[in-house]
C-alpha cells in the first residue's frame, strides 16, 4: 500500500493487495491488470502508467519510502520520497516482483536512519519557513510545539513560528498563538493578546476559536469591570454552534435554562439535543433529565432513560446516579434493586459520594443484593474517601490546615507544660513551624 502512493490510482491493484499476501500480490496485480485491459482496451501507454511497476522506487530507496510514510504522523514528509524516472518495463519477471515486496520487509530503517531523515526534513521545512511561508511556519511551529521521539519539544521557537504564521493571516496559527499566550505556553501569559489572536482564528469562521473567545468574553477579559460580557457571550456560542461545535451548543443551553439571559426552555432543549446527537455527555444527561422532567419538551420517561443511559455508558456518574434512583423507585419503570445496584455502582466508581452511601445502605438492608456488612462498610468508607478527595479539590491545602491544628496543638500543650518548646524540636520540625503559621 506503501508503493500504492507512487503509482497512478488503479482499483485490480487495491483488489489484489487486500485479498493476497505481500508475496503474491504482486502477480495477482499483473493478472488483474490484464484482465482489466481485456475489458477495457487502454492504451498501450495508459496500461503501462496504471501498471504495478509504474512509477516504482529503485530498491535501494524502499526504505526511504518506508521512513517517509512514517514520518508522515509528525507532519514532516510533505509527499512521497520517491523519484520519477521514468515508466519500469511491463515484462518485468515474477520473481523481481516477489523480490522488491520481501526486500521492504528487509530494508526496515534503522533508529539512526529514521532520526537522520527527520532532521532532515526539519531542516528543509525551517528553510521554507524561514523565506516567509505561512503554512511552513505554522506546520514547523505545531511540530516543535508537540514535540516526537524524533524532534524535541521547543516552546519558544514554536511560539515565534507560530506567531509569524498568525501575523500573516493564519487562522490555525493564530488559534494556536492564542492558546499558547493564555497558558504562558513558551512566553508570558497575556490575556489580551491572547483574546486579540482568538478573535482573528474566530472571525475567520474556526468553530472551536469561535468557542474559546465565547469564554474568555464570559470571564470578562478586556473589561474593565471584569465582568462578563454576556451578549458577547452568546453571539460566539451560537456562531460555534452553528458549525457543529457541540460544547458551544450544551453551553448555550445552559444559559438559556439560567437567569443569565432570557430564560427558554425550548430553544435550552434544542441545543442539549444538537450537542447530545453529536456525541456530547454531559448534554445526554441534560436531554435525559428534559424528558424526565419536561423541560422544553413533553415528559417521556421512555426517552429520559434512553438518554441518561447513553450519558452513563459514556462515563457520566450522575447520570448513573439518576438512573439508580429511577429503578429503585420505580419512576416510569418496573422497581428492580438489582439494576438500581449496577447503575449505583457505577457511578460510585465514577465517585459519585451519594451513590457509594446508598450502595452501603443497601447491602446493609439486603436490598437487590444478600445482606453483607462487610461489603456496606466497605462503601460507607469509599464515600467518605470520595468525600475528602472532593474537599481536597476544592481547597488543594486542606492537609495542610488540618496539618498545622495538630501542629499547633501539641505546641500549646508543651507550653503549657512550660517546656521549651524550641529546644525540644529539631532544626526540621522548627522549620514546619514556621511555615505552619505563615499558612495560618
Amino acid at each position: 500500500l506503501k508503493l500504492q502512493v507512487q503509482f497512478q490510482p488503479h482499483w485490480p491493484h487495491v483488489f489484489a493487495m487486500g485479498c493476497f499476501g505481500r508475496a503474491a500480490a504482486a502477480r495477482s496485480a499483473l493478472f488483474c491488470v490484464a484482465l482489466w485491459k481485456i475489458f477495457t482496451e487502454p492504451s498501450d501507454s495508459a496500461f503501462l502508467g496504471a501498471g504495478p511497476l509504474a512509477g516504482r522506487a529503485p530498491r535501494s530507496d524502499l526504505s526511504l519510502v518506508r521512513i517517509g510514510s512514517r514520518l508522515q504522523s509528525l507532519g514532516l514528509a510533505a509527499g512521497s520520497t520517491s523519484s520519477d524516472d521514468g515508466v519500469a518495463e511491463a515484462s518485468a519477471k515474477e520473481e523481481e516482483e516477489e523480490e522488491d515486496w520481501e526486500a521492504e520487509d528487509e530494508d526496515e530503517p534503522s533508529e539512526a536512519e529514521m532520526q537522520a531523515e527527520a532532521d532532515r526534513q526539519l531542516r528543509v521545512l525551517e528553510a521554507k519557513a524561514n523565506t516567509g511561508d505561512a503554512d511552513s511556519q505554522y506546520r514547523l511551529g505545531r511540530i516543535l510545539r508537540k514535540g516526537s521521539q524524533w524532534v524535541t519539544a521547543d516552546d519558544e521557537r514554536a511560539f515565534g513560528f507560530l506567531r509569524d504564521a498568525a501575523d500573516q493571516g493564519h487562522a490555525l496559527a493564530s488559534m494556536a498563538v492564542g492558546s499558547m499566550l493564555w497558558e504562558g505556553e513558551g512566553t508570558d501569559v497575556d490575556g489580551e493578546e491572547s483574546m486579540y489572536y482568538t478573535q482573528v482564528a474566530a472571525t475567520s469562521g474556526l468553530p472551536t476559536a469561535q468557542y474559546r473567545l465565547a469564554l474568555m468574553y464570559y470571564e470578562g477579559v478586556g473589561e474593565e469591570d471584569g465582568l462578563p460580557d454576556v451578549k458577547s457571550t452568546v453571539l460566539w456560542l451560537k456562531q460555534a454552534a452553528a458549525r457543529g461545535h457541540a460544547d458551544a451548543a450544551f453551553r448555550l443551553g445552559g444559559m438559556l435554562l439560567s437567569n443569565e439571559v432570557k430564560r427558554n426552555e425550548s430553544w435550552a432543549f434544542d441545543f442539549f439535543r444538537q450537542a447530545a446527537e453529536n456525541g456530547h455527555v454531559p448534554a445526554a444527561e441534560a436531554m435525559g433529565l428534559c424528558y424526565r422532567w419536561g423541560t422544553g419538551v413533553t415528559s417521556d420517561v421512555e426517552k429520559a432513560i434512553h438518554w441518561l443511559k447513553k450519558a452513563a455508558e459514556g462515563g457520566n456518574p450522575d447520570a448513573s446516579w439518576t438512573l439508580g434512583c429511577m429503578f429503585r423507585e420505580g419512576e416510569g419503570t418496573p422497581k428492580d434493586a438489582s439494576a438500581a445496584v449496577r447503575w449505583f455502582t457505577e457511578a460510585a466508581d465514577g465517585g459519585h459520594k451519594s451513590a457509594a452511601e446508598e450502595l452501603g445502605v443497601m447491602y446493609l438492608m439486603g436490598e437487590g443484593v444478600p445482606v453483607d456488612e462487610e461489603g456496606s462498610a466497605y462503601w460507607f468508607s469509599v464515600s467518605s474517601k470520595i468525600e475528602k478527595m472532593q474537599q481536597e479539590a476544592a481547597d488543594p491545602d486542606a492537609w495542610m490546615y488540618e496539618y498545622d491544628e495538630v501542629v499547633e496543638d501539641v505546641f500549646n500543650k508543651r507550653r503549657k507544660q512550660g517546656e521549651d518548646v524550641m529546644e525540644l524540636v529539631s532544626d526540621e520540625e522548627k522549620q514546619m513551624w514556621v511555615e505552619s503559621q505563615a499558612r495560618r
